[in-house]
């Protein structure tokens, strides 16, 4: 941050960016990563690593030492905010030579180069930031489901609290008209459905908590979600 600088301070400010920099610097032992000064601002996150990403994410929305649910949901809105769903045209970085493109991994890259991806770059990007957050590999996956037409959806989940909440970028956006879901399972020893109705008012900001309210069940085989 800079602020304010007389007489001295200023002739050492001037000095300190006219001086000449090599082309390029590269850190030792560290290919590809430039040095030189970093510019940041306290209104924004940096954008130096996923770490420091979700760090400033926390501090812009005061949820620092919030409990872990409430920082996954500023860390859904902001994620979102930075790497767009992509729909229609299904837009997707590819990087290498002509006619031998390569579909883009980097979740540094995706997120804070391209900024937009499939449902599975954006999920890839959650999972390595929260993970590299907590400092905890097994704090996120990502969670892949078969649409009715044998396509494909990914989504995320986090553990919250000791609890895993999931999150689904792509159609969260159509939260506001509510949502049914279907649970297929075993029930003390039967196997039948459980159906939930989410209301438009149990969304904010296009996100609702979802609690199983399901009496008896043993466990789930499959969830359904219809918008």
């Amino acid at each position: 941050m800079i602020g304010k600088t007389t007489g001295g301070s200023v002739l050492a400010a001037f000095l300190l960016f006219a001086a000449p920099f090599a082309p390029a610097q590269v850190r030792a032992g560290q290919a590809h990563i430039l040095s030189g000064p970093l510019v940041v601002s306290d209104g924004w996150p940096e954008c130096t690593n996923l770490q420091t990403w979700t760090r400033d994410v926390m501090r812009l929305e005061k949820v620092e030492d919030a409990g872990e649910t409430a920082q996954a949901k500023v860390f859904f809105r902001w994620l979102r905010l930075f790497s767009k769903m992509a729909t229609g045209g299904m837009i997707q970085a590819h990087e290498g030579p002509y006619g031998k493109e390569r579909y883009v991994l980097d979740a540094h890259k995706n997120l804070f180069v391209y900024g937009w991806g499939y449902c599975d770059t954006h999920s890839r990007i959650a999972e390595a930031a929260w993970s590299e957050f907590k400092q905890d590999r097994s704090a996120a996956e990502r969670v892949v489901v078969q649409h009715h037409d044998g396509g494909y959806h990914t989504m995320y989940r986090l553990r919250l609290d000791g609890r895993f909440g999931a999150f689904d970028a792509r159609y969260a956006v159509l939260g506001q008209l509510g949502a049914q879901v279907l649970c297929a399972g075993w029930f003390r020893k039967q196997r039948r459905s459980h159906h939930q109705l989410l209301q438009p008012k149990d969304f904010r900001h296009n996100v609702a908590t979802y609690r199983l309210d399901a009496p008896g069940l043993l466990r789930c085989n499959s969830l359904l979600i219809r918008y």
